[in-house]
């Protein structure tokens, strides 16, 4: 299975026309690779005032669906910094944040938490009892996320070096736990305007760049990602037209 993944467009006023210029150019390059899904890594917008927010979410939404496959939207800190989850279902048209996507072991949680302070994020009892119960019968599961659920240093990082407790899911150890009962590959997540890979508790975490917004002097970066997900894992990520870096995990037995 081939998965597009973007993470971070970051829609805002000041960059509206270079965000969207870039992001047609982007899905015309993922086409050419033919994707099974695209999942969106959260940050969709730059939580600028309600009106404006859904604008821009509109304008992202009709983007990515001309791409012409199925769509998984998670949402970022940024997301719900203007809107309920309530107004961002109807947008989405979705019934929630998080999930199964379909009928693959493929799955996708909400780490959001406005009522978190600043940009941690947090994912809720409810999802982490559903990500429990679904990944027992799950075997070598994919698990996307808006915030790292691996630890790392930071000290380096553009956004969160002073405050790296902004940087992670606030109750990753939970979520962690869970993980470690089942069969999980690897988790995907954005967040962090960087691209790394992290092995943690025995599970492989994978960090997609910002498409835009990756540091203050690079307002558009234009990076994208495809998941090949089969006997092993690939995460390919590109930034504009040219190949940044690659990780390949093998299955658990090696093969």
């Amino acid at each position: 299975m081939n998965v597009g993944i973007i993470s971070d467009i970051h829609l805002r006023s000041a960059h509206e026309h270079a965000i969207l210029t870039e992001l047609d150019s982007v899905l015309g390059r993922l086409n050419a690779v033919d994707p099974d899904h695209l999942v969106v890594l959260g940050d969709l917008v730059e939580d600028e005032d309600p009106e404006t927010d859904r604008d821009h979410l509109r304008a992202v939404q009709a983007a990515l669906n001309s791409l012409g496959v199925p769509v998984t939207y998670l949402l970022g800190n940024h997301d719900v910094e203007q809107l309920s989850r309530a107004d961002l279902r109807d947008l989405f048209g979705v019934k929630r944040f998080y999930g199964r996507i379909g009928e693959t072991n493929l799955f996708y949680l909400d780490s959001s938490a406005p009522e978190r302070s600043g940009a941690q994020g947090a994912v809720g009892e409810k999802q982490l009892a559903f990500l429990d119960r679904e990944l027992a019968d799950a075997d070598g599961a994919v698990v996307f996320v808006h915030h790292p659920l691996g630890y790392r240093d930071l000290s380096d990082n553009h956004w969160f070096a002073e405050e790296p407790e902004q940087a992670f899911c606030g109750n990753k150890r939970e979520v962690n736990s869970v993980l470690a009962r089942h069969d999980v590959r690897a988790v995907v997540n954005g967040h962090v305007h960087e691209t790394a890979h992290v092995r943690h508790r025995g599970v492989d975490h994978l960090t997609v760049n910002a498409f835009a917004k990756e540091r203050r002097d690079r307002p558009v970066t234009g990076t994208y990602a495809k998941l090949t997900v089969g006997d092993s894992i690939s995460l390919r990520v590109v930034e504009g037209d040219q190949m940044t870096v690659t990780f390949e995990i093998p299955t658990a037995s090696g093969g």
